[in-house]
């Protein structure tokens, strides 16, 4: 059941038009000054406190964050949104970057496949492809442009694998293969094509770290790795010098980044981090930002 939900900002009182939206409107613009307040706060060089944002829902789940490269749309995995039920991917969407984002109004549109878990979205550069997990196999949507709507119905890759992480031109894609000789967590396989129609290739592993990390998102340039657990309940990182030499030493956030917080990715500036963490009510979870201060 993909549902790929457009939830527009609106800046101002006038587009509300019940009580519930007043306090949506109160929500957002403190969740702007918590985002603020934070960054301010933090030591230069150093991540911000997280800040979980105004459009998270109380009994609901929202997780696994993904920010399109001009950072004004954000898709997630949402559960308990629909009344189908299931996991189903939405998104959020902002006017410029210092606007708070959208407010769910559960106005879901777009293609849809019944039956299925969709999970774990990626948004690629270009913002005209979202790659995704359908019930442990991934698949992909395309659109003509980023403000367009996605057309058609998701084309599957044809192999299994969950968290797919695709790089800025588009050609090569990371994913956890949960078959692959390697033990879970510490690598990802990848796969490249020869340009967006063509299919994708036969499958490599890359060893990534000696912890066992469940999620791994790779930088749009192949050369910095972000990782969050579990079952290593730690947010750490990892680089390299070009995307044909290993991966160095992991190295742990520490601080306000600590086991609370998963599912960790960063925008394309790599100045912005959007996690997920458990909220309130017990087995769901919550999308937070934290933000770096620059020296």
């Amino acid at each position: 059941m993909l549902r790929l939900t457009l939830i527009a900002a609106c800046m101002s009182f006038g587009c509300y038009s019940y009580p519930g939206d007043v306090q949506a409107r109160v929500d957002a613009d403190t969740q702007v000054d918590a985002i603020v307040d934070a960054a301010i706060d933090a030591v230069p060089g150093t991540w911000s406190s997280p800040v979980k944002l105004a459009f998270n829902r109380q009994r609901e789940t929202e997780e696994c964050p993904s920010i399109s490269n001009d950072g004004l749309e954000l898709y997630f995995t949402g559960l308990g949104w629909s009344e189908a039920g299931g996991y189903d991917i939405y998104s959020v969407t902002r006017p410029d970057t210092r606007s708070p984002w959208g407010t769910a109004r559960g106005d879901s549109r777009g293609a849809s496949t019944p039956g299925n878990d969709e999970f774990g979205p990626n948004l690629d550069s270009t913002a005209t492809e979202l790659f995704f997990e359908s019930s442990g196999t991934l698949s992909s949507i395309t659109r003509v442009s980023a403000t367009s709507p996605w057309s058609g119905s998701p084309i599957t890759l044809g192999f299994q694998g969950r968290f797919p992480n695709v790089s800025s031109d588009g050609l090569t894609l990371y994913y956890l293969d949960t078959t692959a000789s390697c033990p879970a967590g510490t690598c990802r396989s990848k796969r490249t094509r020869a340009d967006r129609l063509s299919n994708w290739g036969t499958p490599s592993v890359e060893q990534m770290s000696f912890a066992q990390f469940s999620y791994a998102f790779v930088s749009g340039d192949g050369r910095r790795v972000l990782f969050s657990g579990p079952p290593a309940n730690t947010i750490a990182e990892a680089s390299r010098q070009s995307t044909d030499m290993p991966w160095g030493a992991t190295r742990a956030f520490g601080g306000v980044l600590n086991s609370f917080y998963q599912y960790a990715r960063w925008n394309s500036a790599e100045d912005e981090m959007y996690l997920a963490a458990p909220g309130f009510e017990q087995g769901t979870y919550d999308v937070y930002q934290s933000t770096l201060q620059r020296p």
